[in-house]
Parts: C-alpha cells; structure tokens; sequence
C-alpha cells in the first residue's frame, strides 16, 4: 500500500501513518497473517515544514484523524480496486471478478 500526501508529515509520523494503513486490510474482514507480505510505505509531498505545522501536526486530534483518513483512503482503494478488476486465471484455477458477479446477477 502506497500513501501520498501534501500534509507536511515528518518521516517519523509518515512511520506512524503507515502502520496504521494496515488496518484497512482488518476492517475489510480478512485477516492478517506473519508472513503476509502486506507493506505499507507513506510519504509526503509538501515542501516545506515550519514550526507552526509541525505544532498543529502533533495535537493528538489532528494526528488520530490523519490515521482515520489513512484507513479510510486504503479501505476505499481496495474496494475499488476489487469492483473493478477482472477475472484471472491461475496456476490454482480461475477467479471470477466481482464485478461480473455484481451484473450478472438478475
């Protein structure tokens, strides 16, 4: 899972933010194995960081919702990335999209 933002995070809150990206996975019902291979990398694109923003970015509301809206970014990029894949065909045998499950239902 990659995250790009223009918060003007620190590379030790992009850590933070990161790890929390995970649970998307866990709200989505499946669940999270050792050796899962699920790696989540954040980083920021904002130029520059002043004093000011690094204060607003540390109050701990401020930062438990940048964690919420990491989840919930990850969470809709997965569904989505579900409803709009296709079907594959593997070494184990085929998989049928959700979405041609969804239409061809009556």
């Amino acid at each position: 899972m990659i995250l790009g933002t223009d918060l003007p995070l620190m590379p030790h809150q992009l850590k933070r933010v990161s790890r929390h990206m995970s649970l998307a996975i866990g709200l989505l019902g499946a669940p999270g194995h050792h050796g899962s291979g699920d790696i989540s990398i954040a980083f920021s694109t904002a130029r520059e960081y002043s004093f000011r923003d690094q204060r607003l970015m540390n109050h701990e509301n401020t930062i438990s919702e940048i964690f919420r809206a990491s989840t919930c970014a990850c969470v809709e990029a997965i569904v989505d990335s579900m409803l709009s894949s296709d079907s594959m065909t593997g070494f184990k045998g085929s998989v049928k999209s959700l979405r041609s499950a969804l239409i061809s239902k009556p």
